[in-house]
């Protein structure tokens, strides 16, 4: 800061410093600017007025992961809520992502008895690309059934649910659905 001498009635004053500059402040800090008055007689008054700075705060802007709306999983068995034995079950549905220029966009769907983020049971893979007969000829998803048949464990029996991952191959993405079931002996 620059220093600024103060002449009254003939005699100098000591320099003092003087703000010159302009601070900015956060709301997380306050800055305070304080000043010695000039000497000065005793008829004589000094009045320092610290300048003020508005500081706008910043704004971060986020990007929201991709959607996995276009991916869609049917299954067409087990119905909810239905008791399924224990042992060999064959399950079955369909897989598409409308993202897709060509073929179905989904190249696995992955089938385990409870949530996976939660420890659940990798009951397999299943296949995909089979043909769907119910397709309407030249339409977009004439093979996006899928199929598995998967290994219901006799030492779990009771509640559990069916989870099936669809992953598409155009976003990287999945969807998930789950189906509650009983397993029974």
């Amino acid at each position: 800061m620059p220093e600024d001498t103060t002449t009254v009635a003939g005699a100098q004053s000591t320099p003092t410093t003087v703000p010159s500059e302009t601070e900015t402040c956060t709301p997380a800090q306050t800055n305070v600017v304080s000043t010695a008055p000039a000497a000065t007689t005793p008829s004589t008054s000094t009045t320092t007025t610290p300048s003020t700075t508005t500081t706008t705060p910043s704004t971060t802007t986020a990007t929201m992961p991709a959607s996995n709306a276009s991916i869609t999983v049917d299954v067409a068995n087990p119905d909810p809520a239905a008791s399924v034995f224990s042992g060999a079950y064959q399950i079955e549905g369909r897989a598409s992502d409308t993202m897709a220029q060509q073929g179905t966009g989904v190249d696995r769907v992955e089938v385990f008895l409870d949530n996976r983020d939660e420890g659940g049971l990798n009951l397999g893979t299943a296949v995909v690309g089979i043909a769907n007969p119910a397709a309407t000829q030249g339409t977009q998803m004439p093979t996006n059934t899928w199929r598995i048949v998967v290994d219901l464990p006799s030492n779990q029996t009771g509640p559990h649910s069916l989870w099936f991952y669809a992953h598409s191959s155009v976003t990287g993405l999945e969807k998930a659905v789950e189906v509650p079931i009983t397993i029974v002996q």
